[in-house]
Parts: C-alpha cells; structure tokens; sequence
C-alpha cells in the first residue's frame, strides 16, 4: 500500500501549470489568492486551470 496524498496518482497527467495549481489549492488547501501570489498567475487563470485540472484527473 502506498502513502500519499489521496488522488495524487493521477496528478502526473497533468501539464505543470494544471499540476501544480491542482496541487497547491486541491491537495494542499492554499486559496486562490495564495496560489495567484506563488505562480504569478491571475485570480481567473488559477480558476480555470483548477477546474481544467481536476475535469482531466478524472479520465
């Protein structure tokens, strides 16, 4: 049995921008806010690659 965050199996399928927002607000809880301010991304971006990213972990 492997340790780990639950769903991060899959996270690898994903493109970096995708993996490491999914990342940040979806296994690690940070904001939205949090996130934009780490990648450098607009409030919007980080939105849409959330949804992008948890849509594509789901094929």
């Amino acid at each position: 049995m492997k340790a780990g965050f639950p769903g991060s199996s899959q996270i690898g399928v994903l493109q970096w921008p995708e993996r490491a927002v999914y990342f940040l607000c979806g296994l690690l809880r940070y904001s939205y806010q949090e996130t934009t301010l780490l990648l450098g991304m607009s409030d919007a971006n980080v939105d849409q690659l959330y949804k992008f990213a948890a849509k594509r972990k789901t094929y």
